[in-house]
Order: C-alpha cells, then structure tokens, then sequence
C-alpha cells in the first residue's frame, strides 16, 4: 500500500503538470532520488517536503497528514464590494506566510517567535485599555517614535514583537490586514500615497495583534469610524504608541516647537495628530480645530519639506517583503539546508537571478586608491 505521504506528493506533482525531472530540478534534487522516494525505497527529507509543499501551494502539515494546519476566519470591516476581493487577498498572502513558517520550522530555520507576551490585563474602558497597551508596547520599544521613518518602524515592530510584516497592493478600500495564530503573527499593509495613513494603519493592527483581537481570525481594515470596542481600543493604542506622551511633553519643553513641526516629526495626520495633543491637554478645542483642518502637504509645504514629504509618500507606494523570513531562508542556504527558491519566490525575483546576488564570488577589493604604482 502506498505511503499516504507519497500520495499527496504524486497529486502535486500532477497538478503542476510537470515531468519528474523538472520537479526534482526545482526542489533541488537528482531525479533518481525522487523516483525512489516516490517508490518507496527512500525517505523525503524535512527540505524536500518544504519546497514540495511550496511548489504546490501547500502546507507541510497537509503533506503529512492531508489536513490544513489552520483555518481562516475574516471579520467583515468593509463594505461589501470590496469583502470578496479582500477574502481572497487576505487568504493568498497569509497562507503563504505559514506555508513558509511550516517550511522553515521544517528546516530549523523558523525566526525567533519568543516574544514574552507579559502584557497587563486590560481595564474595561476602550480609552484605558488602548493607552495601558500602547504603555506596555512602548516599554518594550528600543527606540523613540519622533522622527523616525515608516521603513525604521516597520523593522523595529517586526524585530520587537516577532511579527511579519508585509507591504504589498490589497483590493481598494482595504488599508492593512492581521492575523495571529501561535508563532504566526502577521500584519499586511496596503500600498498607498499617503504615508501618514500607512503608518497609523500599521500601529492599528498592531494594537489589535497585542490585545489578541487577530487570534486565528483575520482582520482587514478600512481606517474609518470604528464600530466596535476592540477597534475603538486599537484606534486609542495607534494615538497613544505613535505619538507617546512622554516624547510630546519633551518635545514642549522647547518653547520655539510649533504644533505643525510635531505632526511633521512624528508623521501623523494633522488631524490625528490635533486629537492626540486634544487629548494630552495640549491643545483646545479651537486651535484642534485649526490643526485638523490642514493636511500633511499643508503642513510640509509651511516647514519647506515638500520634498521630504515626497520621499515619505513615495516610500509608502513600495511594496515589502516579509524580510525576517527571507532573512531565515537565507540563513539556511549558507547552511546548505535549503534552495534559493523560497528566497527569490519571497523578493519577487528570479532564481537565477537570485543565485547570481547571493551565491556569486565576492567581488575583487581594488585596495587603498591613493598608493598607485606609476609606470
């Protein structure tokens, strides 16, 4: 009787329609070790199942057991034009991130997923729960948020609380997604051309990460009034963690600082922004107002960082790959436990091209220019 294991490796290969040698080729292998490992006579080894189960948009766990390791749960946020296309979108892009988690603990490869989670327990009301979180998560953060850019903060996010992170296009009207599920934490962020949104977008879903609203169910996002407690503590959190109040009572103590500077240097909305000082007593009623009512092209133009603000904008429109898995598969390249496929799969790349930029000969070191032999 044939191996339920080799069983599900035969559909896959079917499925993709090509020959033997092609998928030996492809998962790094000689063929006649695949023709006797689909025979029976040989063990697939941890890598081999990983790539296999990637070349057929698989899970390792249904290679081995015929069964998804997780199921998908969408918490409906957008209006329903937009709910299939964001399903859909949402599905792809997290399912892949596991199948690499499965693939890369497989290998022993799985980036660090150790973040001690010794968050308080969280007050009844939405507005103390949103700010004892942001208090905590800061308490962890190895930097200050005050000018610090949207690719500073995503790494730093991904490296403190052992999350993925990834930019990519989602289906218009959908700002970010989350999703958490064990070691599997997860936040998608949509390209844009407003940096300030993205950012505030990013610290939302983080919110909803550390509070577990994202346990085994994705959330999707289309930044608006919020309709729920959860979404209303996590739009508290996004206030309290990007502009936190003991880096805006520094920033006071400078008499010349102007409310339009601060919302350039923690890069949030003007109108964020004039809630968050509203909120701190920084501001009244009024001058909020006058502060909400002004836009980040507004306020760059008044500092002269029009082209600054550019940057910033054009920086949000680029797309990003999750960069701690792609750091894993790296790693266990050099270790010779792995293929460069994954990597290039993950960078959008070829693998051709992929070996040529990882795998090539070091360039030459011309040496210290300045000693010249004259002829």
């Amino acid at each position: 009787m044939e191996d339920p294991v080799v069983g599900r490796v035969r559909q896959i290969i079917d499925e993709t329609g090509q020959q033997q040698r092609t998928i030996a080729e492809r998962i790094g292998i000689d063929p006649t070790k695949l023709s006797k490992s689909l025979s029976g006579n040989r063990r697939f080894t941890s890598l081999e199942l990983a790539l296999l189960a990637q070349l057929g948009n698989r899970t390792v766990d249904w290679l081995l057991t015929g069964a998804s390791s997780r199921s998908w749960t969408f918490a409906h946020r957008l209006n329903a034009s937009t709910t299939s296309d964001a399903n859909k979108a949402g599905e792809r892009a997290i399912r892949e991130l596991a199948q690499h988690h499965e693939g890369l603990e497989a290998l022993g490869f799985l980036p660090p997923a150790n973040f001690v989670d010794d968050a308080p327990a969280l007050p009844g009301s939405f507005v103390a729960a949103g700010n004892a979180l942001a208090e905590w998560a800061l308490s962890k953060f190895p930097v200050n948020l005050r000018n610090l850019s949207n690719a500073d903060l995503i790494a730093h996010v991904e490296e403190t609380f052992n999350l993925d992170i990834v930019v990519a296009d989602l289906p218009d009207g959908c700002d970010g997604m989350s999703y958490e599920d064990g070691s599997l934490r997860v936040i998608l962020l949509g390209t844009t051309d407003r940096a300030a949104r993205q950012r505030y977008t990013l610290a939302h879903e983080l919110g909803h990460i550390l509070g577990h609203d994202a346990d085994q169910e994705v959330i999707r996002e289309k930044l608006g009034k919020p309709s729920s407690i959860r979404e209303r503590r996590a739009n508290v959190f996004a206030a309290s963690f990007l502009a936190p109040a003991k880096e805006i009572a520094a920033a006071y103590s400078d008499s010349q600082v102007t409310h339009q500077q601060l919302a350039w240097e923690f890069a949030l909305s003007p109108e964020s922004f004039s809630w968050r000082l509203f909120n701190l007593r920084r501001l009244n009623e009024k001058s909020r107002q006058e502060l909400a009512g002004r836009t980040s092209a507004n306020i760059a133009s008044e500092l002269g960082r029009t082209p600054d603000q550019f940057e910033r904008d054009q920086a949000a429109r680029a797309p990003r790959p999750p960069l701690r898995i792609a750091s894993s598969y790296l790693r266990a390249f050099y270790a010779g436990q792995a293929t460069l496929n994954p990597l290039a799969s993950i960078l959008g790349i070829d693998s051709d091209e992929a070996y040529k930029i990882f795998a090539s000969s070091p360039d030459s070191v011309v040496g210290n220019p300045e000693q010249l032999e004259v002829a």
